[in-house]
């Protein structure tokens, strides 16, 4: 073995080191609703991490899922915790964070399957939700090609879709001032507009759990 790859190694498990430190900083910080087969779970990035879901939804029992700089990729290892607890419905929101690396359309549509495969075969009673990405004014275009992936998934597999990007549009291809921090993130008043996509979703789906199904188990 090469310096080069010797030293590539270490690097990989410092990195693994530090994220499995950072992660279990973050669970410590954001509540974890543990999940059962009545759960409502939103799945994704720093943007559904940011939601404070108790207050957005509380009507529903809802288990935050988001891990903040997550790719889909990332949300592949979530994704398998998350089936094996068999919720009863999952939002799954992802892929913004792989455009930020400069990742295509299709390394995330197969991450994406990758995802979507643990809940098929996992949980297959689970209703999986899947939504587009929010708009960005930063990357208009990488925004609208990993959509139409996502669309175009969603359809292959008949699977629910919400498509959140024109909700959110200002016309331009990024999101409303009021409604944002920084072009990406969400304010109070994004949060609590997209909290009403997802009620009213949930209302019109009118899923109910598993009879005799109370099991709880930790997913993270």
């Amino acid at each position: 073995m090469t310096r080069g790859k010797i030293f590539a190694g270490l690097a990989l498990a410092a990195v693994g080191a530090l994220s499995v430190t950072w992660r279990m900083t973050r669970d410590d910080e954001i509540p974890r609703r543990p999940i059962d087969r009545s759960t409502v779970v939103v799945l994704g990035d720093s943007i559904t991490e940011g939601g404070d879901w108790s207050h957005l939804l509380p009507e529903q029992e809802v288990a935050n899922r988001g891990y903040s700089g997550f790719t889909t990729a990332q949300l592949v290892a979530v994704s398998q915790d998350v089936a094996r607890s068999k919720p009863a419905v999952v939002y799954l929101l992802a892929g913004t964070n792989d455009i930020r690396d400069g990742r295509s359309p299709e390394w995330s549509e197969r991450h994406l399957e990758r995802i979507l495969d643990h809940f098929r075969q996992a949980a297959p009673e689970t209703t999986v939700v899947v939504q587009t990405v929010f708009p960005r004014s930063d990357a208009v275009d990488e925004v609208t090609r990993l959509n139409d992936t996502i669309v175009a998934l969603a359809a292959s597999r008949n699977l629910p879709l919400l498509d959140l990007h024109p909700i959110f549009d200002d016309g331009n291809g990024g999101l409303r001032p009021a409604e944002t921090t920084d072009g990406i993130h969400l304010t109070d008043v994004g949060y609590e507009k997209w909290a009403e996509v997802l009620r009213t979703h949930v209302d019109e789906t009118n899923y109910s759990p598993r009879p005799g199904e109370s099991d709880r188990s930790q997913a993270s």
